[in-house]
């Protein structure tokens, strides 16, 4: 029998095996999201940059050459063909969701 997902807490879900338990997924839950227009330092020049609160960081992700950053660390590039427009879909569906949710935590769209 496959693996199931059940609700959870505080962004956290749990792994079960039919009755059994067998794992947990935790993930952080975003509180603000915003996009502002700022120099990427990979692409050298201004780019629409997807900035994201969690619980415990945060972090952003340019919009047009998918590098990302968290905590002030730029993250590891894939070298995997397609991965960075991957990347760059995934920031824009995150937004597209924040924007349009009712949650109200998208702080400002600056452009």
């Amino acid at each position: 029998m496959p693996a199931t997902e059940a609700g959870g807490v505080m962004g956290c879900r749990q792994i079960t095996e039919g009755k059994a338990v067998v794992g947990f997924v935790c993930a952080a839950t975003i509180t603000e999201s915003r996009l502002r227009v700022i120099p990427c330092p990979f692409c050298g020049v201004r780019r629409r940059m997807l900035i994201e609160r969690w619980d415990y960081g945060g972090g952003s992700t340019c919009l047009t050459c998918g590098t990302q950053w968290r905590d002030g660390e730029m993250m590891r590039r894939s070298t995997a063909f397609g991965a960075q427009r991957e990347i760059v879909a995934r920031a824009k569906a995150r937004l597209k969701i924040a924007l349009d949710s009712q949650a109200g935590h998208v702080v400002g769209v600056y452009l």
